[in-house]
């Protein structure tokens, strides 16, 4: 809570320091070290109280629906050695209306705690609106304030869009007539370079779940890229310290996935990972340039690795999924992925050696060899790359040019954009367009080493890149998120100019002025520029546009609409709801066995999970919705965990709902599993949607719609 680097004392010893701490009772550490001018070194650590003899608790659902109802207790404790009569006020806001008295009395007595009810109705949607409670009592008094968000009672629709632009760009967004008034959100990011890219995905790495090994690498590795570039320019970035402190908790976490034999699981149990493994030696390598990395993590990962690679050279899937009775594609896809990220992870002393069967070089090299004998009997883009940057890294340029040249004839076209198409999952289950991003990146990765800075399809590769970003400033997936992000930078000086100057931009909505902003030179490292013009938008076509400067350097933009539709609109069925896509269709069921109950009382909820046809075999995530204020039975699900093997690896509990990691083996199987949870206030109120998508893929995704509680 307090860090004071630096406290001077007098000639006496003394000094005097005052902050400020909570006012809720809560025990705190104070830990004090201390030096003199001969070097003479002490420490010492206290506990202490903060306490408050009287004191408001005000714990509203932090997350509502327009139109929810709550009956909100406010819990009034009265530590005085006497009893105390207190008047009890909630302030009014516009995003809320009271179903009773704004102001209560209440007698408290000494030592005791009393009750105040406020009802209310969340009657507009807003985000962190304010809601105070003041209690003045006849002897002390307090107040508090919360923050509540409130979405609208519909389904939420998001268009993004991108584009990469030096003194004009233009954007157009279609918003229905039947959407939700006043749900309409719009948000220009304009990004000076593509480190801003990095930047923003710090944050929105953060915005994805990141429970397994996998996401736990992916949204700390762009931490890790933005001190890279500090270290780069010679500077300390005003975002240094957090992306120092997030890397760190990265690495923490990390070291929970390791398994006995050295390996890395994808949740703290079970079999290691090969690609897992792999990736993890190539982040912890990397994390060694700014965070204490212990050794003996990479050398047991990676002896794990080589005591596995069989004698040709190979590194086979340890779960062989049949793929059309053909196991060959997942040996060839992992080992090339394995031997690409450990070649790129080579020091330069491992490089100078010959290759043996006793060095890495060596089994990298033996790997290569067995790669070399299939590369000419695919056209799957993924495993030729990571065959291309594994040759290059390896030192077979040869090798790896005939492998780009090889690639450049498999690119696809679409609306002076190129990307690459993935035709099976990648090692980490990526398919569908997280695929075609994953593979896309890393096509352009090597092609860069081509040094050919002229190559169109840099451009139109980036342009393919930028143009499938998500709304929350990353790609999809953490495979695809880092990849990009690694191209991007990769790229930086074959496709952004110097500016020497500020850009001077003026951003007009629907042919009227909105803001004129200044953009940063070209080469400074900054956070993505975000303009909410949502005051301007209404239903039907909006224009956006930017003009800047004739000689501005290369920037890039995404607007960023999302809007609500009623349920009564939406395509979302009730209790089942189904989405095609590359094959394949995703069922989700949920039902609670009541839906009106009394305060504590126990409500059931069953949830069915169906994956139907093979393409996207990976990990999904099921977000079960819950009413506002609700304590969900850990037990029930750690038991629901247990029961299920594999199928159900980990959960999350957010305030309006359950984030569950499914993981069906086969197609055609469901996942089955029940918990339990408990209201704790009285309410007429709705659930958040509950959704299914795959993590790998969230294109492929079910919806069904919220269901309506009254609890009493």
């Amino acid at each position: 809570m307090l860090w004071q680097p630096e406290l001077i004392t007098s000639k006496s010893g003394r000094s005097h320091l005052k902050f400020k701490l909570a006012d809720s009772i809560t025990s705190w550490k104070l830990a004090v070290f201390a030096s003199d001018a001969n070097g003479e070194i002490g420490s010492v650590e206290k506990d202490f109280t903060t306490f408050q003899p009287f004191f408001v608790d005000h714990d509203p659902p932090p997350v509502l629906t327009q139109n929810d109802e709550i009956s909100l207790p406010v819990v009034l404790r009265n530590y005085l050695d006497k009893p105390q009569r207190v008047d009890v006020d909630m302030k009014a806001e516009s995003w809320f209306t009271l179903l009773g008295e704004a102001r209560q009395h209440a007698e408290v007595p000494a030592g005791d705690s009393a009750n105040a009810i406020f009802s209310f109705r969340a009657i507009a949607a807003v985000h962190e609106g304010k809601q105070r409670v003041t209690a003045i009592g006849s002897d002390t008094s307090d107040a508090i304030e919360r923050k509540v968000s409130v979405h609208p009672d519909g389904e939420e629709k998001v268009i993004t869009q991108s584009q990469i632009f030096s003194n004009h760009a233009q954007f157009s967004a279609a918003l229905p007539d039947a959407l939700i008034p006043g749900s309409i959100h719009a948000e220009l990011k304009i990004y000076p370079n593509f480190m801003a890219h990095v930047m923003e995905a710090i944050e929105g790495g953060l915005e994805r779940p990141y429970g397994c090994g996998e996401q736990t690498i992916s949204s700390t590795y762009p931490n890790l890229l933005v001190l890279r570039a500090y270290k780069a320019q010679g500077i300390q970035g005003p975002n240094a310290a957090l992306a120092m402190h997030y890397l760190q908790t990265g690495y923490n976490r990390l070291l929970s996935y390791r398994s006995s034999e050295g390996g890395f699981t994808y949740w703290g149990k079970g079999e290691p990972n090969f690609a897992l493994t792999a990736y993890a030696i190539q982040f912890l390598n990397d994390a060694k340039e700014f965070i204490d990395v212990d050794d003996d993590v990479i050398s047991s990962a990676q002896v794990w690795l080589l005591q596995e690679q069989t004698k040709n050279g190979v590194w086979s899937s340890i779960s062989k999924i049949a793929d059309n009775g053909n196991a060959t594609w997942y040996e060839l896809s992992t080992t090339s992925y394995v031997t690409r990220v450990l070649a790129q992870t080579l020091t330069e002393e491992e490089r100078k050696q010959p290759p043996s069967p006793t060095n890495l070089s060596g089994h990298l090299h033996s790997a290569l060899g067995y790669l070399a004998q299939h590369v000419q009997e695919t056209d799957e883009p993924y495993f030729i790359v990571n065959y291309a940057l594994a040759a290059s890294a390896l030192g077979e340029q040869a090798a790896a040019a005939q492998a780009r040249t090889r690639l450049q004839s498999l690119v696809h076209k679409r609306d002076g954009e190129a990307y690459w198409e993935l035709q099976r999952n990648t090692p980490f289950y990526g398919w569908g367009t997280a695929g075609q991003v994953e593979t896309t990146a890393l096509v352009l990765r090597a092609l860069a080493q081509d040094d050919n800075h002229a190559n169109p399809l840099l451009f139109d590769g980036l342009r393919f890149l930028l143009h499938e970003k998500d709304r929350y400033g990353v790609w999809y997936s953490g495979q695809a998120t880092v990849n990009v992000l690694k191209a991007l930078i990769e790229l930086a000086d074959a496709s952004e100019a110097t500016n020497k100057g500020q850009n001077q931009t003026e951003i007009k909505v629907n042919g009227k002025t909105a803001k004129t902003i200044t953009i940063p030179s070209g080469k400074e490292i900054a956070n993505p520029i975000i303009v909410d013009l949502s005051q301007f938008f209404s239903p039907g076509e909006d224009h956006v546009e930017l003009a800047g400067t004739s000689d501005a350097a290369r920037s890039s933009a995404q607007l960023v609409s999302t809007y609500y539709v009623p349920w009564s609109a939406s395509t979302a069925g009730k209790g089942m709801d189904e989405k095609h896509g590359d094959s394949d269709i995703l069922h989700l069921s949920v039902h609670y066995d009541k839906t009106e109950a009394k305060i504590g009382e126990e409500i059931h909820c069953q949830v069915d999970v169906e994956r139907i046809g093979f393409r996207g075999y990976g990990m999904m995530l099921a977000e079960i919705g819950l009413p506002p204020a609700v304590d969900v039975d850990r037990e029930s699900l750690d038991k629901a965990i247990e029961n299920a093997g594999w199928s159900l690896n980990h959960y999350d509990v957010l305030p309006d709902r359950l984030i569950a990691y499914v993981w069906p083996h086969y197609a055609g199987g469901a996942t089955h599993f029940e918990f339990t949870f408990r209201p704790r206030m009285g309410e007429v109120a709705q659930t958040a949607p509950s959704l299914l998508y795959d993590y790998y893929n969230p294109e492929a995704r079910a919806v069904v719609e919220p269901t309506k509680f009254v609890i009493h």
